[in-house]
């Protein structure tokens, strides 16, 4: 375990909490998105009402969402409940996956090897067009240092899953968290780093 998971807690640190988006069409479908459009379920916007509901206990001041549709449907849905504003910020959206998106992930017969490897393999392409685990993990982690350095309050991000383990390899191994799921990150010093206590709630 790296130095930068040991985390000092001060009495009142600021929290971010990355969360995945409730479930879409294309997870119900078992289709890989990437970063094509697919609206919320029923039960994805369930999902994200019981988060914003969560989120009630989180003291949350800022919400921010990916740029894809079904992350600003859950934001939306969480901002309502908790009565404040949701902003767009790009470097929160999933892995893009080329010429695999779109594909039935049953079909795809090199996407399971991929999955078991890419976040040891940084550099790993999928496939043509698509994003690395260290493409993803950068852009991830240059947008969560400027919200460190604009924010001293509790942050609710919406992202996606692949995304968000992409980041997480950085510290442990990924946990693969469903649909509305999140994992907390801590502000320590001038950037915010995964909380251990806290993943995958």
């Amino acid at each position: 375990m790296g130095k930068d998971c040991v985390i000092k807690h001060s009495l009142n640190p600021t929290y971010l909490y990355l969360c995945r988006h409730g479930q879409s069409q294309y997870n119900a479908y078992g289709r890989l998105q990437g970063q094509l459009e697919s609206p919320l379920t029923s039960l994805g916007k369930q999902q994200a009402r019981d988060l914003a509901l969560r989120a009630k206990a989180w003291d949350i001041k800022h919400i921010i969402s990916s740029p894809l549709g079904r992350a600003q449907q859950t934001a939306d849905i969480c901002a309502q409940a908790l009565k404040l504003s949701m902003a767009v910020c790009s470097g929160f959206e999933e892995r893009h996956y080329g010429h695999w998106q779109g594909s039935f992930i049953e079909q795809l017969a090199d996407f399971a090897v991929f999955k078991q490897q890419c976040y040891l393999k940084k550099d790993w392409l999928p496939c043509e067009g698509a994003e690395s685990t260290e493409n993803v993990r950068s852009r991830m982690l240059k947008q969560l240092n400027l919200l460190s350095q604009n924010h001293t309050e509790n942050i609710l991000v919406i992202s996606h899953g692949d995304a968000i383990d992409c980041l997480l390899s950085k510290w442990t191994t990924p946990k693969n968290i469903s649909n509305s799921q999140h994992l907390r990150l801590v502000k320590n010093t001038n950037s915010f780093v995964w909380d251990e206590q806290c993943t995958a709630c």
